[in-house]
């Protein structure tokens, strides 16, 4: 409810707001081969970071299994890029108890308010730059973007909208 509230203030006041949807690369293969135990401490490891890397006036929350959602008032797009990458590097970086033999990584989607008519349409957005940050290889941060383009000559008043990826970022 207070992120909504947040969302529809910046909204309005023309603010800068925005969302960062996180997941765990290949948790399922943590939990497979180490252990439930060991996959709840890197849950609390990213819990921690977190803590340390976020104003008290983001909201961070884990919507699903090792899925994350972070909502950042007063924030811009170049901003949410930074955050991004400073949370994926910290916790490519931590060492994590019961973890030696490989590095934990996220993928980051993002999405700063542009022309979203809902924090949904927002959240949403985030999700389908996480989801291309997981297709382009993992351990990464892509911000959604919106582009224009013409479809043909008959409709050139009518433009469409697509998920363009060109913002991107990875220690790869």
């Amino acid at each position: 409810a207070k992120g909504k509230e947040e969302w529809q203030r910046a909204a309005r006041f023309h603010h800068p707001f925005s969302c960062l949807m996180f997941d765990v690369d290949n948790f399922k293969s943590i939990n497979d081969t180490l252990g439930h135990a060991i996959g709840d401490e890197v849950l609390k490891a990213i819990a921690k970071i977190l803590e340390k890397l976020l104003r008290k006036t983001d909201y961070v929350g884990r919507i699903g299994g090792e899925e994350f959602l972070l909502l950042a008032p007063e924030t811009d797009r170049l901003q949410a890029i930074t955050l991004a990458e400073r949370i994926r590097i910290g916790i490519q970086n931590a060492e994590i108890p019961g973890i030696i033999d490989r590095k934990i990584t996220v993928s980051i989607g993002i999405a700063g308010l542009h022309r979203e008519t809902s924090i949904e349409q927002m959240i949403q957005h985030a999700d389908q730059a996480l989801y291309a940050a997981k297709e382009s290889g993992r351990n990464r941060s892509i911000l959604y973007q919106e582009c224009k383009e013409q479809a043909s000559s008959e409709s050139a008043r009518q433009a469409a909208v697509k998920l363009q990826p060109a913002l991107q970022y990875s220690s790869m």
